[in-house]
C-alpha cells in the first residue's frame, strides 16, 4: 500500500510519464469540470506561484492538450486504487489504476471538503 502524501502522488504520476492517462478536475459546489486525456508529460512551461496559499512545491503536468499544477501545501486528501478485473453477469470489466487527490478546503452545504477534486486514471484495454 502506498503512503498518501504529495511524494506518493508524484511517484504514481512519474511511473506513468509517456503513457496515456485521463485527467478529470471538479470544483466543489459547482458545475465547473475539466476533462483531458492523452500522453502524460511534465510541463515544459514555467510557473510562478504568488500568494499565501502557495505552500510547498508546485509541479506541473500536461495531459494531452490539458494540464494541471499540483501544489503540495494544498493537498488535503489522496487515495490510490489499483487496476483490477471484475467479473459481472455481463462479463469481465477492467477498472484501470487511478489516483484521486483533493486540493484546498471549502465549506459546501456546511460540509468541509476539498475545493478541487482531481482524478488521474490509466487509459488502457486491460
Amino acid at each position: 500500500m502506498r503512503d498518501a502524501d504529495f511524494d506518493a502522488l508524484l511517484d504514481w504520476l512519474y511511473e506513468r510519464l509517456g503513457r496515456q492517462v485521463a485527467l478529470t478536475m471538479q470544483y466543489a459546489g459547482g458545475n465547473v469540470r475539466l476533462y483531458a486525456h492523452g500522453m502524460l508529460a511534465r510541463s515544459q512551461g514555467s510557473v510562478t506561484l504568488i500568494g499565501p496559499h502557495c505552500g510547498g512545491r508546485g509541479v506541473a503536468f500536461d495531459v494531452g492538450e490539458g494540464g494541471v499544477i499540483l501544489i503540495e501545501g494544498e493537498l488535503v486528501e489522496l487515495e490510490f486504487d489499483e487496476a483490477q478485473h471484475l467479473t459481472l453477469d455481463i462479463g469481465t470489466v477492467f477498472l484501470p489504476a487511478r489516483a484521486t487527490a483533493g486540493f484546498g478546503n471549502v465549506v459546501v452545504d456546511e460540509v468541509e471538503q476539498p475545493a478541487v477534486q482531481i482524478l488521474f486514471g490509466d487509459v488502457g484495454d486491460g
